[in-house]
């Protein structure tokens, strides 16, 4: 007889070789309690970039579930002031950022944005036009606007030939 099996998740930490990663469903991270403050986020690369925020009015909350992304766990953020931080790891180019949120906002919204300094990386919405990418010296700026909901980025930085991506 035919016996179906159930499809097992893959695990996007161990999917790719990556210089630093962050899941919200990371089986070896002990996230806090729903609805609670994240103060450090697990890098799941192995390499030790780990994120963390000390100040408790600038820590995002932790979601147990999020309708928008299948109901997995995932980290909100504010928009105004919530961040998390690491020593920004030694990257040169070409290098990638892959990143899925779930959008509530558009005005000004930073997706990702490392600490500054040379080679600096920034993926976040330019003005509420259009979704934009920093390199560490120009901006880019994709062809399509902004938009709410679940998105799929993957931000290419590789000098004059650096590109955005959404929902691939």
């Amino acid at each position: 007889p035919y016996q179906a099996k159930r499809a097992v998740s893959p695990n996007p930490l161990t999917l790719l070789s990556w210089k630093a990663a962050y899941w919200a469903d990371d089986p070896l991270w002990t996230p806090p309690a729903n609805g609670a403050a994240v103060s450090s986020w697990r890098d799941g690369s192995g390499n030790g970039y780990t994120l963390a925020q000390a100040s408790g009015g600038a820590q995002p909350t932790f979601r147990s579930s999020v309708t928008n992304l299948n109901g997995r766990a995932g980290v909100e953020f504010d928009g105004t002031a919530d961040f998390l931080i690491n020593a920004t790891p030694v990257v040169t180019q070409p290098y990638t950022i892959v990143a899925v949120v779930d959008m509530v906002g558009i005005t000004g919204t930073p997706i990702i944005s490392d600490a500054g300094g040379t080679g600096r990386a920034a993926l976040f919405i330019n003005a509420g036009l259009t979704w934009s990418a920093f390199t560490g010296t120009a901006a880019l700026s994709s062809s399509y606007g902004p938009s709410t909901g679940l998105h799929a980025f993957r931000f290419k930085a590789n000098n004059a030939s650096s590109v955005i991506n959404e929902n691939m």
